[in-house]
């Protein structure tokens, strides 16, 4: 796809929250630029967890095969009291589940952050993106029009500046964000009371690799150690915590580390080799009232920061992402209001603050909890954790003919089955035959530059499928994917489809799309009325 003719949007930060907007922003033909004040990529597993939801949304962004290529399965978890050689508890904080033709990817999936980093990376330099690294922001002058950025390059060893001017502006440059400080955005939360030592460390013998081992308790001190998916490097990823550590001692050296862990954990036989990188922090709790302040917005930890239970931060990153790009993109292109930028903030803040909410409950069961306490939830990562069960039904671009636009009591509200599919809802997938291409997924016909109207129509009424089809062709070219699924045992070959003219069309397999969906999808409508006013608020 060729990029549009203006200047490149400046994301700050090159983590996988600006990663997947540059690449987002790319597919949809938009320019882009990425710098990082880090002179190289960060190498280590960190934000090391990837949610099911997060793995369709890289389905999304061509990204899906090379990360389940490389990762690997969450580890079942060995608690042991200080000095155990016998784990009092050993369970898997998200048990497996089966996956169904609606939920292909219900299991997290373990990788490194950087090697997340690096597949991004590789994806959008095929766009001919390539980050700028060393490169770091200085200062910003925010008009009506555009936003002036002074960088500073200091890959050379000096100091270069440059002026830069850019359509938008958006800070993915972590919890720390200059951008979020300029523009006075108010950071919501607090600071818990624990504090964290944090990094990998080779672990060369001693240990079960195939067990995330944990050691203590958080009432005194606790340490963790969990392999990362490559099965040809021995780092471990380390997180130190517990009411009487002393954290600026235990991250002063590896020495002062690993002194510590055979304190706790008296397994003197553990060997340790090199120390990859090591941090001491006290978590905040945080997220900003406001996403974006006139042509800048804030995505990632600029906008919010999670307590590390339940592996939030990271995914909530890519989510920013994907629901700010098409928008972003939409409205460089000038297809979209510039009013459309507003549902940013409306669709993501509601979803954050829940999910804070429950990474507070989670954090604060977790340091008042024995290990030994079977019968806790504060270890249990299931359910909503899996991000698949966040909507945006209370959005004002979201259009709901079916159903009433009743009162939600959570934007994490969402009830499988057959009957519950709302406007604003993840959409679910399911196997069809399309025409011409064969056996293949709703996935599969998604796509992050356009958006795929479905048309359901269990009795096919070639009259009404042509006037839908006609009614959308007045929308900018390419912008808009119409999609005609065929009830399970109506073929495309049938003589009614003769002389008809169709973008896709796909027949169900055995039902499952029909059960997902009956007939609603994002805009959930009736009738063509329905689609020209959810298309009208999108499109200028």
């Amino acid at each position: 796809m060729s990029l549009v003719e203006v200047k490149p949007i400046l994301i700050i930060g090159a983590g996988p929250t600006g990663l997947s907007l540059a690449l987002a922003l790319a597919k949809n033909g938009i320019s882009v630029r990425v710098v990082e004040k880090r002179t190289e990529p960060f190498i280590g597993q960190r934000g090391g967890a990837i949610m099911p939801r997060t793995l369709e949304l890289h389905k999304l962004l061509g990204t899906l095969s090379d990360v389940l290529r490389v990762c690997g399965r969450p580890l079942s978890t060995d608690l042991f009291l200080p000095h155990g050689r016998v784990p009092v508890r050993t369970f898997d904080m998200a048990p497996y589940i089966e996956p169904t033709p609606d939920r292909p990817y219900p299991n997290p999936v373990m990788l490194w952050q950087s090697r997340q980093e690096e597949i991004l990376r590789v994806h959008l330099a095929a766009l001919g993106v390539h980050v700028e690294f060393g490169v770091e922001m200085e200062d910003f002058e925010h008009n009506d029009d555009r936003v002036i950025v002074t960088l500073v390059n200091r890959v050379s060893g000096s100091s270069v500046k440059e002026i830069v001017e850019t359509p938008y502006l958006v800070s993915a440059e972590g919890a720390h964000s200059t951008v979020r400080k300029m523009l006075q955005l108010t950071f919501h939360g607090e600071t818990t009371t624990q504090s964290y030592v944090i990094g990998d460390i080779e672990v060369l013998d001693g240990l079960d690799r195939d067990k995330w081992y944990f050691c203590g308790e958080t009432s005194s001190k606790q340490v963790s150690l969990c392999a990362g998916e490559d099965p040809t490097t021995k780092y471990m990823y380390m997180l130190f915590t517990g009411a009487e550590l002393d954290c600026v001692k235990t991250s002063s050296s590896r020495e002062a580390l690993i002194e510590e862990i055979y304190a706790v954990t008296g397994r003197c036989e553990i060997k340790f080799g090199n120390l990859l990188w090591l941090s001491s922090y006290t978590p905040n709790i945080r997220t900003v009232e406001d996403f974006s302040k006139g042509r800048c917005f804030v995505a990632g930890d600029a906008a919010h920061i999670f307590a590390l239970s339940g592996a939030q931060g990271l995914n909530s990153g890519i989510h920013d992402s994907v629901n700010l790009a098409w928008k972003l993109a939409n409205v460089v292109k000038g297809i979209s209001p510039s009013s459309l930028l507003e549902t940013y903030g409306i669709e993501r803040l509601p979803v954050i603050a829940g999910m804070l909410e429950k990474t507070i409950e989670v954090h604060k069961k977790t340091h008042s909890t024995s290990i030994t306490d079977e019968n806790s939830d504060a270890w249990d990562r299931g359910g909503d954790f899996d991000m698949l069960h966040m909507h945006y039904r209370g959005s004002p671009i979201v259009v709901d003919t079916i159903h009433p636009h009743d009162a939600l009591s959570s934007p994490y509200a969402y009830v499988s089955g057959r009957d519950n599919v709302r406007a604003g809802d993840r959409a679910p997938d399911a196997p069809v035959f399309v025409h011409s291409r064969g056996t293949s997924t709703i996935f599969d016909l998604f796509g992050i530059a356009y958006h795929t109207v479905l048309i359901f129509s269990k009795n096919p009424d070639m009259g009404m499928i042509s006037f839908m089809l006609d009614s959308l062709s007045k929308y900018p070219s390419g912008s808009v994917r119409t999609v005609v699924i065929l009830p399970q045992g109506h073929s495309y070959t049938d003589p009614k489809f003769a002389t008809f003219t169709l973008n896709i069309v796909a027949e169900d397999q055995n039902g499952n799309a029909y059960a997902s969906y009956l007939g609603k999808d994002w805009a959930i409508v009736e009738g063509n009325a329905g689609i020209t006013t959810y298309f009208d608020s999108i499109f200028v």
